[in-house]
């Protein structure tokens, strides 16, 4: 888990495996090949 602080507060949250070996993960693409956040 990891904490990060700034002007509005604290929070944590929770990386995938992957993310932390460093690998990227696939960009998400809706029906019109359009980039989804």
């Amino acid at each position: 888990m990891h904490g990060h602080i700034n002007m509005l507060g604290h929070y944590t949250f929770t990386l995938p495996e992957d993310i932390l070996k460093g690998e990227l993960r696939e960009l998400n693409f809706n029906l019109n090949n359009e980039l989804t956040s």
